[in-house]
């Protein structure tokens, strides 16, 4: 079964997200629902890369929630072939078929993962309401462990 992730680069989310839908051959079609607001303001603005894997991972477990496995032949095994939007589709494609092999197995589904250039950006940061950005990490004296403390730009 194809599967596109579409892109609306027309419209977004008030936490500054894209409009991202899946959409099968067969007409289905899903929403993205990540609360990246939620996301933004406990870690700060995602740089690209990151940004593409939590989409990706976010698209690919919508796929396997949303596809019914009575599509399959067997009624189970899909033969999933899913096209994903991401800021470096070469980068993305060097790993693709490991990533593919890993959702295979974990799945029981035969997926194949492609990439391709997201027609605008996934994020933008929303205007007027700014989102925390990360600080710098510091260490607690009496622990020695890291923190990562957010503060309000503005």
């Amino acid at each position: 079964m194809k599967i596109q992730a579409l892109v609306n680069p027309e419209n977004r989310g008030k936490d500054g997200l894209a409009d991202i839908r899946i959409r099968t051959e067969e007409g289905l079609e899903h929403q993205l629902d990540l609360p990246f607001g939620d996301l933004h303001r406990r870690c700060g603005l995602p740089s690209p890369l990151a940004l593409d894997l939590v989409i990706t991972a976010s698209l690919c477990y919508t796929v396997d929630k949303t596809v019914p496995r009575s599509v399959a032949g067997d009624g189970w095994t899909r033969d999933l072939h899913v096209s994903l939007p991401v800021s470096a589709p070469k980068l993305w494609t060097s790993v693709g078929e490991d990533l593919s092999k890993t959702l295979t197995f974990l799945t029981g589904d035969e997926w194949h993962l492609y990439f391709h250039k997201s027609p605008t950006a996934l994020f933008v940061p929303p205007k007027g309401n700014p989102l925390p950005l990360p600080v710098p990490l510091s260490s607690r004296p009496e622990s020695g462990l890291p923190l990562l403390r957010t503060s309000r730009s503005g």
